[in-house]
């Protein structure tokens, strides 16, 4: 194995594991980025942050999750070029 493949590995366990950190605490990370967006885009801020939902944060969660498992699959199962 490459030092490549360890990182994809450790990138990979990384995204596996804060995936479903962000599902399980998706209403306060949505809370976090709805105030952002609302303190910082003004008038346009307000309207993205009255139009989305904690549903998408867990979204990308189970998203992260999935391209984490799909990194370790690559860094285990990768070969030299």
């Amino acid at each position: 194995m490459t030092i490549e493949n360890y990182i994809v590995l450790a990138v990979g366990f990384v995204a596996v594991v804060c995936g479903p950190l962000i599902v399980r605490n998706r209403v306060k990370v949505f809370q976090l980025i709805s105030d952002t967006q609302r303190a910082l885009g003004g008038a346009v801020g307000r309207a993205v942050a009255a139009g989305s939902s904690p549903f998408w944060i867990g979204f990308a969660g189970v998203g992260l999750m999935i391209i984490g498992l799909v990194a370790i699959g690559a860094g285990i199962f990768g070969r030299d070029v």
